[in-house]
């Protein structure tokens, strides 16, 4: 059996590779936090639900803070994608909509996304592809609970 440090060498080493081609791909359409944000918003609306906060939704769905979200609308709104308002019977609720650019945009970039994707799967293959996705969802799963675990374990403990 390999050695841990070699196994997580060779993790790290994946990831960041996976990574960096992804995110060199992207970087060709814009950042990928603003485009993860500008696709979560557009779903967010496309859902009309006012359970959970457009912020709030968006930062469960991306595992970002809610200040690397702000960021990244201030950015958005800075290119004219989004536009930002509170809610006039009630100042605490701010609604997030894209404007006609941003809609244009995402669309193109969803097209090209696709296409990008329907790329990869015919060359890793469908049931390959199903099946990283489903093991990335237990490692981040597994990664969350020791990432709790430990956080607990690092609590002060009371007198």
């Amino acid at each position: 059996m390999q050695d841990i440090k070699d196994l997580l060498n060779q993790f790290l080493s994946a990831t960041f590779r996976f990574k960096s081609i992804i995110s060199g791909h992207i970087k060709k359409q814009g950042d990928l936090s603003e485009v993860r944000v500008l696709t979560e918003i557009d779903e967010y609306n496309l859902r009309q639900t006012t359970e959970i906060s457009c912020m709030d939704y968006v930062k469960a769905q991306l595992c970002l803070t809610k200040s690397a979200i702000s960021q990244a609308l201030k950015n958005l709104e800075g290119k004219g994608f989004v536009v930002r308002e509170y809610d006039k019977a009630d100042r605490r609720i701010l609604n997030i909509a894209l404007t006609q650019q941003g809609k244009q945009f995402l669309s193109e970039l969803k097209e090209k996304a696709g296409k990008f994707f329907a790329n990869v799967m015919l060359e890793f293959g469908t049931q390959k592809t199903e099946l990283l996705i489903e093991h990335l969802n237990c490692l981040s799963d597994v990664f969350q609970k020791v990432v709790k675990d430990e956080s607990r374990n690092d609590e002060p403990k009371a007198n």
